[in-house]
This record gives structure tokens, C-alpha cells and sequence, in this order.
């Protein structure tokens, strides 16, 4: 499940792991337009679940913080120093920023967490008829510490919508997302993966419908750091950058919605 560490250099800070030969991206299994195999998402939940459980020492490890900055403006000269569309972001920001408060009033460091949990850092066996190889091996170590495990949900959760997201287009109306077509299938990754998790590991999940909520909301906030990320290389809010902010706000905001219509019957 965890490539073999090979060499560690404290400066500049690199992780040397051993090359996986048969590994593909989990993330291009599950953007192919070949009908998606809830198994997938139930082998990420055993890895995640095995990560989150691990019986460690967590003292030693670094604190992760809360994936955004809370109540901290930014100076003139940092703001200037943003990307071109960056004031589009900043005024859109006030919308989220209760429930980003209360999120972060409620984010727990005690549990080991990977801290970049998504369907990118997941590497997926290519010979299932290989034995002894572990299905699912999780790569991109760099931000693991001592977190709130409901970050590396909502993270999965959130690379799952954005793989949907793409499939359906810039054209989608903000409202009309949840309703898409071929949601179907996504929504059954979604579940399988939640409910495997939540059986796993009751302890980090916590009450069911808590659990649920939570994760979407972090999922919201996985969004957020798409569009974040679009800005550092592009300079703009793309037309999919669009449309993940207005998901961004329906998890974050119209939370209990978003799962009686993402996940029916599940809470």
C-alpha cells in the first residue's frame, strides 16, 4: 500500500520511494468513459482506513493544519502580489467563510493522516491477476502529519466530483449540477466508499450523519484548492474553475442537500 522508502534529504526535503511497475493513476480508471467499478473506491477506503489506523506514536509528527487560512488578512503588498483574477476568488470567498470557520473550530490532530488523499495520488494494479500485490498503493507522502482524518474523506470525495465535473462540460448550469446526467455512477463510488471507511474506522468517522456532512464540506474545500491551484499556474478562473466554486458553495452551504441528492438513504 506504501511504496518502500528509499532515501530521505532533509534539505531540500525529498522523499525517494521505490518505482511501482503495473501501477495506472486511479484517477484515469476512473475519468474513462468505461462503466466505473465501485470496488475501486472500496479498495481506497481499506487504504485509507489502514492509514488512519495505524498505531503510532503521533507525538513526533508534525501538526497539519486546517487546508485554508482562517481570520488572517492579507497585507496590501500580499494581496497585490496575487494572481490576475485572484480579487474574483477573494470576493466570492465571504459566501463560504462561516462554514469554513466552523470547520476549522471543529479540525482534530489527532489521528496520522496523508494529509493530499485524492484519486491523483492513489496508483491502481493494472494485473489484478498478479498476486501479492496490494490493489491500491498511495503515493505523494509530503503532506502527511498529525490531522483531522475527515480531510482525507472529503478529499477522495471531492476528486471523485471533480472527475465528474469534467466529464459534464463547461456548458452545465450552476444549478442544474447535481441533477446531471451519468451522476449516477459517481454517486455509487461515493457511497461504497463513505460506507466501507465509515465500517473501517467508526471512531474517526463519528455519528453517521455527522460523518456524511463533514466529509462533503471538506470535499468543498478540495474544490477550493482546485481553483486555488488554477489561479498560481493560469492567473484566472477557468470556466471549470466556475463551476467547482459553485460546488465549492453548495457543500459548504447547502450541505444537507447535497447529500440527500448525492448520497440518497445514505445518512
Amino acid at each position: 500500500m506504501i511504496p518502500h522508502l528509499m532515501d530521505f534529504r532533509a534539505d531540500p526535503a525529498v522523499l525517494i520511494t521505490q518505482a511501482l511497475d503495473g501501477y495506472a493513476p486511479l484517477v484515469r480508471k476512473l475519468a474513462s468513459h468505461d462503466s466505473l467499478d465501485p470496488d475501486v473506491s472500496v479498495a481506497a477506503a481499506l487504504a485509507l482506513g489502514r492509514i488512519h489506523g495505524q498505531c503510532l506514536d503521533i507525538a513526533w509528527l508534525e501538526d497539519v493544519p486546517f487546508p485554508l487560512p482562517i481570520g488572517d488578512p492579507m497585507t496590501p503588498e500580499e494581496y497585490c502580489g496575487q494572481a490576475a483574477e485572484y480579487p474574483l476568488f477573494a470576493a466570492w470567498m465571504p459566501r463560504v467563510e462561516t462554514a469554513l470557520q466552523n470547520l476549522a473550530e471543529e479540525w482534530r490532530q489527532t489521528f496520522f493522516i496523508h494529509g493530499d488523499f485524492k484519486a491523483d495520488n492513489l496508483h491502481l494494479n493494472a494485473d489484478p491477476g498478479k498476486t501479492g500485490r496490494p490493489r491500491i498503493v498511495v503515493v505523494d507522502w509530503e503532506l502527511a502529519g498529525r490531522g483531522e482524518p475527515l480531510w482525507d474523506v472529503g478529499s477522495y470525495v471531492g476528486s471523485v466530483l471533480a472527475i465528474w465535473i469534467d466529464r459534464l462540460g463547461h456548458d452545465a448550469g450552476a444549478f442544474s449540477l447535481f441533477e446531471a446526467a451519468g451522476a449516477s455512477a459517481f454517486q455509487r463510488q461515493i457511497g461504497h466508499f463513505l460506507i466501507t471507511y465509515r465500517h473501517l474506522m467508526p471512531e474517526a468517522a463519528g455519528n453517521m450523519d455527522r460523518f456524511v456532512l463533514s466529509s462533503l464540506r471538506y470535499a468543498g474545500i478540495f474544490f477550493l484548492h482546485r481553483v486555488l491551484a488554477g489561479l498560481s499556474t493560469t492567473g484566472r478562473v477557468s470556466a471549470s474553475g466556475s463551476l467547482m466554486l459553485h460546488m465549492a458553495e453548495a457543500l459548504l452551504i447547502r450541505t444537507e442537500r447535497a447529500a440527500a441528492v448525492l448520497l440518497p438513504g445514505l445518512r
